[in-house]
């Protein structure tokens, strides 16, 4: 009954030196009705799992460190609007975002500090994002191309503490030909390592909306923070 309450996921793993996230590769009954999910922690690949997610309006990742074929398990998800890219979850060096059937309702796309990129391309993929949202050390060796295949593009935003001029002028450059000659700016600002504190939890699946975990080396070290989705009052659970 829980995984077909579970609307809201996040998972997070503090140590990156272990088994990091590969526990949840082999889920066998995942949330079906899942609509955001964040996972924080190292990763082998995503899990297959998260193909399955037609209910999947939100994806957050964060120093998973994958490495190579990434969109390919995504582009088909056909709720998937936000897609967010946080520090160091993709060590790969190419993402292509290709044929205008794949990302389809893809609307807000956010790329941080992935170090190894060297080129980001739109070709036909993700035809109704309207937001992108960067963030480089370094600007990417082949560049970034293909904003003009995005008709529904209004807004792209640099940010971080290292801010590329390069980069900046040359989006602003692109954005002067394009039909919606959608906003370029910097928003610079201090990047924060912080996490989640004390959240407010229920462990009744019947009033489960969003859940938390969190865990630190072994599994068998672990805690679940389950948020309820009434105005109720809560209690922690822990495994």
């Amino acid at each position: 009954m829980l995984q077909k309450s579970i609307r809201h996921l996040s998972i997070i793993h503090w140590r990156n030196r272990d088994i990091g996230l590969e526990v949840f590769l082999e889920l066998t009954s995942p949330p079906i009705f899942l609509e955001t999910l964040y996972l924080w922690g190292r990763l082998s690949v995503l899990p297959l799992w998260i193909s399955s997610l037609s209910y999947l309006i939100e994806l957050s990742l964060r120093e998973n460190f994958l490495d190579g074929e990434l969109l390919g398990q995504l582009e088909k998800l056909p709720s998937l609007v936000s897609l967010k890219l946080y520090h160091e979850s993709f060590m790969g060096t190419h993402l292509c975002f290709e044929k205008k059937k794949l990302f389809p309702r893809l609307k807000k796309l956010i790329i941080d500090n992935a170090p190894n990129l060297d080129e980001l391309r739109f070709d036909g993929g993700a035809p109704n994002l309207e937001s992108l949202t960067l963030a480089f050390e370094r600007e990417p060796a082949n560049g970034i191309f293909g904003i003009e295949n995005l008709p529904k593009l209004m807004e792209v935003e640099f940010f971080g503490e290292t801010i590329v001029d390069s980069l900046v002028q040359g989006m602003i450059a692109e954005a002067k030909f394009h039909p919606n000659r959608p906003r370029v700016y910097i928003e610079k600002i201090e990047l924060s390592r912080t996490t989640p504190n004390n959240p407010v939890d229920i462990i009744d699946p019947m009033y489960v909306d969003n859940i938390y975990i969190s865990f630190c080396g072994l599994l068998d070290c672990f805690s679940i923070f389950f948020a309820q989705k009434t105005g109720r009052q809560s209690n922690t659970y822990y495994c």
